[in-house]
């Protein structure tokens, strides 16, 4: 149950018995109430109340109600206008008058002159303490009071639309309230023509924010790119700590470091604006910030295409690693960005190339391309190889495989806070064959920075000279895969497969059933549900080398162990997601992490029970010879996952898992839960039932084998190809 706090910031309550009595109902009705006497000589200005409150309740600011009462008439009306929206609500206390004679500044002074405006979404009652009307100095308070009968009225709220003010004044624009809501100017001048709004024109009304140096070093990027390319290092470093400030700073102190940087992001060109807005996003992955880079990227004319190329592919693992941080909005705006790259490098090769009819490829050569090809413990890898293996081993065709080197280029590289770019393999550029298993697959990799445009003629070149039937993509968002659909049909199958691969081929093959959602962005695009292949994507092993025991890796033999596995754990792993295990532990779960959790000693410094309840076994070369040694699979919100799923599913460990992702669709409706509260009541099942564990057993080893089949689903997949209507 959240907690009720009743502020109460007076002066010089004549009768004290009667505002005892008034205080007395809400403490009856179990507020916590707070009395802050001497407002005005102790000179207390409205800012002063949110330093107040987060020295008061700190950590627990944030999961509170706060409500606020005053006997003093002007403090009253600012309060009520400023934070509005922090506020549940507003009692006035109505005493003998009281003067707020405090020195106040200019734009406090110009709110109390000027009447409500609209847009400052002045919507709550102000409560009184009496039934009697009465005159008051500013007629606000008699326009909106209510009698405050009962204090359960107080609890009679409607919910508002979140605005974030700025009240403009002077040639300057003042922030108070710091909220997550549209932009709304309150302004006090006559003249219009006011400045845009920007870091440098805005007074923030909170104590100073220690972002002096950060500031220096915007300034510094914004006068040259170069400037991040030759200093990254020292720029990282300093914008890590300081997100990990801003992470751990107060409730208001992190809404304004937040707004402050917001604002510096207006104030510079667009380098320089994607870099910040980089930044927060790492700090609170908001749709808003995201939808904004993708915005800029797409209307900014200066930046170049090989640059938009490199922070696509930012943005796309911005994405993958933050679940939940796109919306709808955000995928309609990642393709246009992607068409529009795709439509630059489209225009060298118009009419330089013509579509080759089916009659005249070779129907028993494919072409498979990848963006990004490593070892067979890189899942995307892993998928080319097997998809390469089957269409020679098992459908009889000839295949060569392309590595275009095009997953999170370097090239184009541009100011980005906590960049990544693609690990390569040097040493495959000497290769012309990849050995697998009992065959070897013709291979290429090139050797150029990608996307280069006359490396990609030349393979253009060769594909037209070789004429394959069609070509495979592998993972989607390859501009040489889909300029290559100009002459010979391509399918782009996703390894996220959970999602429709970013491709202007003729085909998109999911593992999935399309949906409503799907069709609806095709069409956007000019695409439709029958571009679409539907299938099962499937998985081959790495072959299992060793029978482990237990002790071998000091796990205890006597408790039931949760898999936790994944590459970005870091990324994916929330405190709510830990406090949910740890809460299972009490059953005797023992919680194994499995891949690379860097954060698991910073995890176990704040959570006691971690150490004694989790082994963290870091990345693990025979992963299916550890998942042997556990129980349950169990995962966190993301979208990616899928692989190490269905190797557990392969050993008979059931899986629990959100209905989103990867995981979701690899593991099926079976193991599915709607939210961490019923995983850890279906995991406290797994651990307590024995029946119902050795039933969810035998389905999840019954839905490895489907995932298993990759010869079976290629052969469907290849039909689907050839059947497809936009295959000619």
């Amino acid at each position: 149950m959240t907690k009720n706090i009743l502020l109460c910031f007076i002066d010089d309550t004549r009768n004290s018995d009667k505002f005892d009595k008034f205080i007395s109902k809400f403490e009856d009705k179990e507020f916590e109430v707070h009395i802050l006497n001497g407002v005005v000589e102790n000179n207390i200005q409205p800012h002063d109340i949110i330093h107040i409150i987060e020295n008061i309740f700190t950590d627990e600011l944030e999961n509170y109600n706060y409500y606020f009462l005053t006997n003093i008439e002007d403090f009253f009306i600012l309060v009520y206008r400023i934070y509005h929206q922090f506020f549940q609500q507003f009692i006035f206390f109505i005493d003998d008058h009281i003067n707020y004679s405090v020195n106040l500044e200019n734009i406090y002074k110009e709110i109390l002159k000027n009447d409500v405006h609209p847009n400052e979404n002045i919507v709550k009652p102000i409560f009184i303490n009496e039934n009697t009307y009465r005159e008051f100095n500013n007629e606000l308070i008699g326009r909106f009071c209510v009698p405050l009968i009962d204090v359960e009225d107080l609890f009679k709220t409607e919910s508002i639309k979140m605005v974030q003010k700025y009240y403009y004044f002077n040639n300057s624009y003042f922030l108070f309230e710091p909220v997550n809501g549209e932009d709304i100017i309150i302004s006090f001048e006559k003249n219009e023509n006011r400045e845009e709004l920007g870091y440098f024109n805005t007074k923030i009304y909170y104590q100073t924010l220690p972002i002096h140096e950060a500031i220096q070093l915007i300034n510094e990027l914004a006068k040259s790119k170069n400037h991040f390319i030759h200093s990254y290092q020292y720029i990282q470093r300093y914008f890590d700590s300081l997100k990990n400030t801003i992470i751990n700073s107060g409730y208001f102190m992190r809404k304004f470091y937040l707004k402050a940087f917001e604002l510096l992001s207006r104030s510079f060109d667009a380098y320089v604006e994607i870099f910040i807005l980089s930044f927060l996003i790492n700090i609170v992955p908001d749709s808003k910030y995201y939808n904004r880079i993708y915005s800029i990227l797409i209307d900014n004319h200066q930046i170049k295409r090989d640059e938009k190329y490199f922070y696509l592919y930012q943005c796309i693992r911005l994405g993958f690693v933050n679940s939940g941080l796109g919306n709808s909005e955000t995928a309609i705006l990642q393709r246009k960005l992607y068409r529009d790259i795709y439509n630059s490098f489209k225009k060298e090769i118009d009419d330089r190339y013509k579509f080759i009819p089916k009659e005249e490829r070779d129907e028993n050569f494919i072409i498979v391309l990848t963006g990004q090809f490593l070892s067979l413990n890189h899942a995307p890898t892993k998928t080319a190889l097997d998809r390469c293996y089957s269409l020679i081993k098992h459908l009889g065709k000839k295949v060569m495989l392309i590595n275009t080197k095009e997953l999170l280029t370097a090239k184009g590289l541009s100011p980005f806070y906590n960049l990544v770019t693609g690990n390569q393999v040097k040493e495959f550029e000497k290769f012309r064959y990849i050995k697998y298993k009992d065959i070897e697959i013709p291979f290429y990799q090139t050797p150029f920075q990608m996307p280069h445009m006359e490396e990609i003629l030349r393979i253009i070149e060769v594909i037209n000279h070789l004429k394959p039937y069609f070509i495979i993509n592998i993972g989607g968002g390859s501009i040489t895969a889909d300029l290559c659909s100009q002459i010979v049909p391509v399918a782009t199958i996703s390894t996220v497969f959970s999602g429709l691969p970013l491709s202007e081929g003729q085909m998109y093959v999911i593992g999935r059933k399309i949906n409503e959602n799907d069709i609806k962005l095709l069409n956007e695009f000019g695409f439709s549900e029958e571009n679409v292949i539907e299938s099962v994507f499937t998985f081959d092993f790495k072959p299992q080398q060793n029978k482990f025991t237990r002790s071998q890796f000091n796990l205890p033999e006597n408790k039931f162990l949760i898999a936790v596995v994944g590459t970005r754990l870091d990324e994916e792993i929330t405190d709510t997601f830990m406090e949910m295990l740890m809460e299972t532990t009490s059953l005797g779960v023992h919680i194994v992490f499995i891949g690379r959790f860097t954060k698991y000693n910073s995890y176990g410094a704040k959570i006691k029970k971690l150490k004694d309840n989790s082994t963290y076994l870091g990345f693990q070369d025979d992963v299916l010879a550890v998942l042997e040694l556990c129980d349950l699979y169990v995962n966190p919100k993301r979208i990616g996952g899928g692989s190490s799923a269905a190797e557990a599913m392969f050993k008979g460990l059931p899986v629990v898992t959100l209905n989103t992702g990867d995981v979701a669709v690899a593991s099926g409706s079976d193991f599915w839960v709607n939210s961490y509260d019923e995983m850890k009541r279906i995991i406290e099942k797994y651990v307590t039932d024995k029946e119902f564990y050795d039933q969810m057993s035998k389905k999840a080893k019954q839905r490895a084998e489907i995932l298993l089949s990759t010869h079976e689903q290629m052969k469907d997949i290849v039909q689907k190809i050839e059947n497809n209507r936009f295959f000619r």
